[in-house]
Parts: C-alpha cells; structure tokens; sequence
C-alpha cells in the first residue's frame, strides 16, 4: 500500500529536510532513538490520509498517536509528547514510511556524510539548560545537579523519564565543559557518570535493577541506561586510543573518587 500511495521523490525531499534541519552530529540520539522504534517494530496502525499525510500508532513508554505531513515534516508534525521540533515518534514513524518504499540505511548513511549545518528553528532537546564551562570536577557535578533540578521541575512527572535523561539532558549538559580540548573529554565522561547514577537509581527506586522485565517502561528504561553506558565506554575507548587527548592530572585525581562511587 505504501508503496504505490506514497511518493518516492516527496519522501526524497522529506529527507532531504530532515537531514537540512537535524544535522546528525547533534540530533544522532534523537535519530537512532526513532529508527529503533521503527525497526523494533513499535510502529503499527499506519494510515495514509492522502498523497501526503500519514498517521499511526507509535509505542514508546505510552502509545503515541503521530501524524506527519511529508510535505513539510518539520513543521507540520503532531506527536502528544509535546515536544518541540520533530520527536523520536514522528521520526519512528517516518523511518517506518520510508523504509517501505526507500532504504533506510542509505538514508542514515547520507545524513551521516551529510554537510554539519547549525540548527536553525528546531532544538533536540526544548527549554533544557546550557552548562556553563566549570575548572574542577565539584565544580561539574554541580552544574549537571543544578541542570537537573531545573529539568525535573518540567518534566520528571513524565512517564517518560529515563528517556529526556539520555536523550535530552544528556546532549545539553554535554554542550558545556572547559575550554581546555583535552579536558572536554573527560567533562563529557562525567556527564555520562551523573546521569547514569541517576538513571540507576531510578530503576532501583522501581526494582527494575533485578533484572526481571516487567513491563514496557522497564524494558525502555534498560534501553536508556544501555545508551549511557555506551557513552562512558566509548569516551574511554577514546582516551586510550589518544594520548594527546588525556586530561591534566589534576582532573583526573578528582575523578577517582566519582568513580570509586
């Protein structure tokens, strides 16, 4: 049905303006996030209302209900997450769509390889705080804190959570850092520490960490605290593979302690 209802150079151009307005080096979370909804089949129930309206059901923490207009998907979207700019959802859902009729993995490769634009309308993460540079490690911990209080004064009653932890904070606390390059690794490793802390004791707070699934939202948020993980790891990976990039000493014994913790 999608196949013969949709075209192929209006979903050529609906990428294209996707990849224009989320360049993939600061949108990827929010990319990969909904090309996993996609090819993990939570996307079902799709409808196409006309030559350029779709509609379905997308299941994240909830079931979302999306709709997209191919003509401008940027900004004609409706998700009830509430968030600003295209979501995971609408993106969940137009992976679906155009994995019917197109490939979705050169799609990803051309947005990969695509030109690095600055965002121009749309923001990855709406309203969430900028860290300000920091010259210690205390000093760190406590911005990431101070972000996220005020981020869980808007959205910690959510059902969704775990997830505008990773996907959203994340990205925003990582934004800031000191200006000394060496160190912005380091800075963006205990970034990843904070919210993984958190993001365990979450879980905990629920009995998620037994490892017996449950539900959905145990199951979303295993996939969350995996993709934290992901980020320490390859930060590490990337100090051992780069001597030049070590921090100064100092930052580095001040990081002992967080991770003895």
């Amino acid at each position: 049905m999608l196949q013969t209802a949709i075209s192929k150079p209006l979903l050529q151009k609906a990428a294209a303006d996707l990849q224009n307005d989320l360049p993939f080096s600061v949108y990827k979370p929010l990319i990969q996030k909904g090309r996993d909804l996609s090819r993990r089949g939570f996307v079902y129930n799709v409808i196409v209302i006309d030559s350029e309206r779709i509609k379905g059901k997308v299941a994240d923490v909830t079931i979302h209900d999306v709709t997209l207009d191919l003509a401008d998907v940027i900004g004609h979207h409706d998700c009830p997450c509430e968030t600003e700019g295209p979501c995971s959802h609408v993106l969940a859902l137009f992976f679906y769509v155009y994995g019917n009729v197109l490939d979705n993995g050169e799609l990803l490769r051309q947005w990969k390889q695509a030109e690095k634009k600055p965002p121009q309308t749309v923001s990855p993460a709406p309203k969430t705080p900028t860290v300000a540079p920091a010259e210690s490690v205390d000093e760190w911990w406590e911005q990431f804190a101070k972000a996220l209080d005020e981020f869980a004064a808007r959205h910690r009653r959510r059902d969704d959570w775990p997830y505008r932890l990773a996907h959203q904070l994340f990205p925003a606390l990582v934004k800031g850092g000191p200006k000394h390059h060496a160190a912005r690794g380091l800075y963006r490793f205990h970034a990843a520490l904070f919210l993984f802390h958190h993001l365990i004791e979450y879980g905990k707070e629920r009995g998620w960490h037994q490892r017996l699934f449950g539900s959905y939202g145990q199951f979303s948020w295993q996939q969350d605290v995996e993709y934290i993980a992901d980020e320490l790891f390859e930060t590490l990976e990337r100090f051992s593979s780069n001597p030049s990039a070590s921090a100064p000493d100092p930052l580095i014994k001040q990081t002992v302690p967080y991770v003895r913790d």
